[in-house]
């Protein structure tokens, strides 16, 4: 695979191969999916009248809290070998793309006071880079069942990482 981006073999570091080069103070990058995350929560529609009040924006989020977090990660099966033992972790986190927000590098909370967007987890980002941490209920062929997901539905994945905890011994760390 002599022209393909994706292995090391093809890079040759100038750029001219889909690869970046040693500077990379305005680099950019190409992401490709690896499954989609599935979680029956839709993106927001935007909300029409009157703006909402403190009280109703609170009961949303108390509302929000209470659903249920259960989702499910399919992994692409040109992918699904990468799944191979992931049933020995617990804790996984998913970095996937916020399909559903816009780049922005200021963020104006609706309450408290103003903070930059690397202060939050807003989805307003330079990069539309999200990171959560799941548990791992099941894992079905290429399929996870997850608990603890904050995304919406269909969010296109990007790589599955597990958890790994400070006592665990450094050959298990891979």
């Amino acid at each position: 695979m002599p022209d393909d981006p994706a292995h090391p073999a093809s890079h040759t570091g100038d750029g001219t191969d889909g690869t970046v080069a040693a500077d990379h103070s305005r680099s950019v990058f190409t992401l490709r999916s690896v499954g989609v995350i599935h979680t029956g929560v839709p993106a927001p529609r935007p909300h029409a009248g009157p703006p909402l009040t403190l009280d109703a924006l609170r009961a949303l989020a108390a509302e929000e809290a209470a659903a249920p977090r259960l989702g499910r990660v399919e992994v692409f099966e040109e992918f699904a070998a990468g799944l191979t033992d992931i049933e020995h972790h617990e804790r996984l986190y998913l970095l996937y793309w916020l399909h559903e927000a816009g780049a922005s590098g200021d963020l104006t909370p609706f309450l408290g006071p103003q903070r930059g967007v690397f202060a939050t987890r807003a989805p307003n980002r330079p990069n539309l880079l999200g990171l959560t941490e799941v548990r791992l209920v099941e894992r079905q062929g290429n399929v996870l069942i997850v608990d603890g997901v904050d995304m919406y539905d269909d969010t296109p994945l990007l790589d599955i990482k597990p958890v790994l905890g400070f006592a665990e011994p450094p050959e298990a760390s891979g």
